[in-house]
């Protein structure tokens, strides 16, 4: 059986019948469970991207711009969209594009995409862990910038 937290902490494993503090063996370790494994596992992801190919990197910064833009835009349309009926509630068209963005986000994230904000902080993160060379900072940075531009 699968297992998945039932709130965050303590996580709950049927299988096992058990509860406690720590993921359970079915999470493979991965979820991580407190301030030092998150950060652990973010200077993890750091070192990871920057043993990508560059070209690979470039590839997953411009598919993220173009899902950024497909955010926005849906946003805009619907939002947009809404003019009549925020005449009588102008909080609505505000509530709909702000309920609308997240979702290119949580695309970017389920397909990989590399955002400049988010290599912004996982890369320095993976140098300062002694996981990567500092020379990857400005690398990666310059190309997930100029791919997210594009996109």
């Amino acid at each position: 059986a699968a297992c998945s937290p039932s709130s965050p902490l303590p996580f709950h494993c049927p299988s096992a019948r058990r509860v406690s503090s720590s993921p359970c063996h079915h999470a493979g370790g991965r979820v991580p469970v407190g301030p030092k494994e998150a950060y652990e596992a973010f200077a993890d992801k750091g070192a990871e991207l920057c043993r990508k190919p560059l070209l690979k990197v470039f590839h997953q910064a411009v598919y993220a711009g173009i899902y950024i833009g497909f955010g926005g835009m849906l946003s805009l349309v619907i939002g947009g969209g809404l003019a009549d009926v925020s005449q009588n509630n102008p909080t609505i068209q505000s509530f709909v594009f702000a309920a609308l963005f997240p979702v290119n986000l949580l695309i970017i994230i389920l397909t990989g995409g590399v955002l400049f904000t988010g290599v912004s902080a996982i890369v320095p993160a993976a140098v300062f862990e002694k996981k990567a060379h500092w020379s990857h900072i400005p690398k990666l940075l310059a190309i997930s910038w100029i791919g997210n531009l594009i996109g």
